[in-house]
């Protein structure tokens, strides 16, 4: 799930000279270390879910999305190159969880490592990257909007946003909790590890 500590954990694995893309998703507000995402899965990922009518986030539940013969191809394109070109390999794209069943179908042998995080933490965390995207826009502005923004609306219209979006990340966390359960269910004890966060 989004804002589980992947990243924090692929720079790790990045670090010790576990192949992760060769392209990788920088930083952004949330992740000043860079994000870890191979490039190509990203994007893939972001195809399928716009061509499903789903925001391109993955910030969505209840909905697995259809994946196209071609975009099927495709994805498998991806995978046999990265195995003619390393021995061993992976990626961390959070996406990645709503399209499970096909990766099990392309990469049946496959491994993988589930970092779980408390729902408090990434439906904050979640929350937080948001707001502070609203509040960047807001403290751009001329001087005297900035002084309004800060000294009367920034906290009522902080707990605002909390409160009318904090439910929907709950959704969404419960979603790809319950699909990643399920489909571990699927696979053999040493085909995965999980590890919780904290």
């Amino acid at each position: 799930m989004h804002r589980s500590g992947t990243s924090l954990v692929t720079n790790w694995l990045h670090s010790c000279g576990l192949q992760v893309g060769e392209e990788l998703l920088g930083d952004a507000p949330g992740n000043t270390e860079g994000h870890f995402e191979d490039m190509e899965f990203l994007k893939m990922h972001e195809e399928i879910l716009l061509s499903n009518n789903l925001p391109d986030t993955g910030l969505t539940s209840g909905t697995e999305p259809a994946v196209s013969d071609y975009q099927r191809e495709k994805i498998r394109s991806i995978i046999d190159v990265k195995n003619t070109r390393f021995e061993q390999w992976g990626w961390k794209e959070p996406r990645t969880c709503l399209l499970l069943g096909l990766y099990h179908e392309l990469l049946p042998e496959a491994k993988y490592l589930v970092i779980v995080r408390d729902y408090k933490s990434v439906v904050n965390s979640l929350l937080k990257r948001d707001f502070f995207v609203i509040d960047q826009r807001y403290l751009s502005r001329i001087w005297l909007q900035r002084l309004m923004w800060k000294a009367f609306k920034r906290e009522s219209r902080k707990k605002d946003y909390y409160k009318e979006n904090a439910e929907y990340y709950l959704k969404v966390w419960i979603w790809y909790n319950e699909y990643v359960l399920d489909h571990l269910k699927k696979l053999t004890r040493d085909q995965y590890l999980v590890v919780d966060y904290t």
